[in-house]
């Protein structure tokens, strides 16, 4: 079969190209394709060679001499010349194999958009994938291909273990790593997995971020100076050197550029060393350069002997040169699988020619996309797709083996498995739970102190707020009449629920940030939830001790309330523990909630009922019966009543009724920090139960 010669690994400027359309009936009599198609596209790096020779007649010098030329294939001899890549570190090779996979899910409970396949609409289920197989050895970048809703995400999900558990999927097939059916437990244990979310901490560093996931993430019975290495490696692996101290920042923070958060983000995953690495969109929202950038990276990662997997949506040509093997998806099915260099070779040969000096990535996606503007283009795209679907399925399949030759076959023999390999433990934590904790309250108090915004913001609240009420109140407290005392038992009233949403809205605005980071760590294996919990409840206590006493001081002097060391000390007591007890309660809202506008909704419906019964609005026994006890749940009651017997105890104001509870100010101490305790431990459960990553452990 005559073919034509389409280059494609070098990228030429030319003006835009329009592919060309083929009609409809050369669908039905065309062929099978061949099982492997060699075209031949000449020297490539003799090519690449000559045009730099030319380039040389016609440099750009710089006044001081330096040469500022700029080479426009730069990224394609990285990938000739990858005798320049970073030094190889011993690990155990993997290969990843699939076969048949197939994925569904109950109609409603996949994403809108997601393709039916046909024959499973009166099922009741919903086809996300069918029929996909292949394989990526060590040493090999894979590119999953597909426009949006193709299945790339479920696919690349499948094969590293990552498909959450939900009520009624099914999901069959078999994956094999090195020819056998994977140990999940040891598999996780040698692939790392890169969301397509950036979930860092804006105010840790780079090299931080890193040394926090190789503490925790190498075992412990690895020495710190080994674990101090391994960050080393990954940030010189990952070009981070020169921003390894620089905040990773975020859209309100200066930090690194969108690339390097990437890189940084890979690096989080890479300093256990894993052979095997899984990427989702990699390059979503960064700019062609950057793109480049982490494309580049992933080819140097893979060419150091690790097997890498990647989803992309539609890459510039030099990226796509990068990539060894391509899989192409359309509506949950296979359109191409095998080397990316010989897809336009493989599509020509089915009468479907990419134009020359066309980035082949776009035409691949443009190929195999279902047109949905118009009924008619709907219905040809469609019947387009099922065609090379069906052509791909029929044929043989494409070589796959790479020839000895070759660069990614010479990766498979770098290194047989060994225990130095990964110094893993059986366990699923790598650490103690001491060593955890220890850790994790050290990034929890530097994300406390660098949060400035908040810490000023919370800061210059405390003290305008207890200045204003204690200018409102001034002296209330000095003066022996009624009046004076029911003035006075307003503003303990007010004070409550001052700090009460204070503390509350501290945490609906921080949680949700830390909330994504958690998910991705523990999806990880990181660390254990008590050990996070337990952190994060200790560093919070000093900041919250610290704004209520702050406050405590400035407004109980100015009121005028009880002149003695005890009295002034229980009052702190009390509006300290009400604070911690009413930032509990949003805790837990926050991570029951399925996202942050639900908490913002529910937590001030929830502290307004606990201050409409809290004793200062209506008394106990003119609440219904079906109603009072709501009473006994309301944390401001137990704190309002402990404040008013403090204040007034052994005080005799004619004509002054007290609230009461029937409990002594002790006692409702002591029911607020049950209150207290039992927030928190529904929050621990909820984060325990309902937040935590569930896999599909089937394949």
């Amino acid at each position: 079969m005559n073919q034509e010669a389409v280059p494609v690994a070098v990228p030429v400027a030319v003006p835009v190209a329009v592919p060309v359309a083929v009609p409809a009936e050369g669908f039905s009599g065309h062929t099978a394709a061949p099982a492997h198609v060699e075209p031949d596209y000449g020297d490539t790096s003799k090519h690449i060679d000559d045009v730099t020779e030319e380039a040389t007649q016609s440099r750009i010098m710089a006044e001081d001499g330096t040469d500022i030329s700029f080479d426009p294939y730069f990224a394609t001899r990285e990938n000739v010349n990858r005798n320049q890549s970073t030094t190889k570190y011993n690990r155990q090779p993997l290969t990843l194999q699939w076969e048949d996979l197939k994925f569904e899910v109950p109609v409603g409970r996949s994403a809108t958009g997601v393709p039916c396949l046909k024959g499973n609409e009166e099922k009741g289920m919903k086809t996300i994938l069918s029929g996909c197989s292949g394989e990526i050895k060590p040493g090999g970048l894979l590119a999953i291909m597909g426009s949006s809703g193709a299945g790339k995400t479920t696919l690349l999900n499948l094969l590293a273990g990552r498909v959450t558990s939900a009520k009624g999927s099914k999901s069959s097939g078999r994956v094999l790593v090195n020819g056998e059916k994977r140990d999940f437990s040891k598999f996780r244990q040698v692939a790392s997995y890169v969301l397509q979310d950036d979930d860092l901490f804006a105010e840790l560093t780079v090299r931080e971020q890193v040394e926090f996931g190789a503490m925790l993430r190498l075992p412990n019975t690895m020495p710190t100076e080994k674990k101090q290495l391994a960050v080393d490696r990954v940030i010189t692996e990952l070009s981070l050197s020169k921003v390894a101290n620089t905040n990773i920042g975020n859209e309100l923070m200066r930090g690194v550029s969108g690339g390097e958060r990437k890189r940084v983000s890979i690096g989080t995953e890479l300093v256990t060393n894993p052979s095997m690495l899984f990427l989702d969109e990699p390059t979503s929202g960064l700019d062609a350069f950057n793109a480049l950038n982490v494309i580049t990276t992933l080819r140097r990662l893979a060419y150091n002997g690790r097997t890498v997997v990647t989803t992309i949506h539609q890459p510039r040509s030099n990226i796509y040169s990068q990539f060894d093997m391509l899989l192409l998806l359309s509506q949950g099915r296979v359109m191409y699988f095998g080397p990316a260099k010989d897809a336009v070779a493989y599509f020509s040969a089915l009468n479907f020619h990419c134009p020359a000096q066309f980035n082949p990535a776009d035409y691949f996606i443009d190929l195999i996309s279902v047109d949905s503007r118009s009924p008619d283009a709907e219905a040809l795209t469609k019947k387009r797709v099922a065609v090379l679907a069906d052509k791909h399925s029929n044929s043989a399949p494409l070589v796959t083996e790479y020839g000895e030759d070759s660069e990614m076959g010479s990766m498979a023999k770098l290194g047989e498995p060994t225990d130095t390999v990964m110094e893993m433990r059986s366990t699923k934590y790598q650490n103690s739970w001491v060593t955890e904790l220890r850790f994790l309250a050290v990034r929890a108090f530097k994300l406390m102190v660098r949060e400035r915004t908040a810490n000023f913001s919370r800061l210059g609240q405390t003290i305008v707020f207890s200045i204003l009420l204690g200018l409102i109140w001034l002296n209330a407290g000095r003066g022996d009449s009624s009046d004076d005392a029911r003035s006075l038992i307003g503003i303990l009233f007010f004070l409550l629920i001052n700090q009460c949403f204070g503390g509350a809205f501290a945490i609906i605005f921080v949680f949700p940030l830390e909330r994504s980071v958690v998910t991705r760590e523990r999806a990880s294996g990181t660390y254990r939830v008590s050990s996070y919990f337990v952190a994060k409840t200790l560093c919070e206590l000093p900041r919250t001790f610290f704004f209520n006493m702050l406050f405590s001081c400035i407004l109980y002097w100015m009121v005028g309330l009880r002149a003695t060391v005890s009295a002034f000390f229980f009052f702190v007591l009390v509006v300290f523990i009400t604070t911690v007890t009413a930032e509990s309660l949003a805790l837990a809202i926050s991570i029951l909630a399925a996202d942050p506008q639900a908490a913002s909704a529910l937590i001030p419906v929830a502290l307004i009922v606990s201050v409409l019964f809290g004793g200062f609005f209506i008394e106990g026994d003119q609440i219904y019966d079906w109603l009072v006890w709501i009473k006994w749940t309301s944390l401001v009651q137990y704190a309002f009543t402990a404040l008013v017997m403090n204040e007034f105890q052994g005080r005799d104001i004619p004509g002054l009724v007290v609230p009461s509870n029937g409990f002594t100010k002790w006692e409702n101490v002591a029911f607020l920090a049950l209150i207290l305790l039992v927030l928190r431990g529904l929050g621990y459960f909820f984060l325990l139960k309902f937040r935590a990553p569930t896999f599909d452990k089937t394949l």
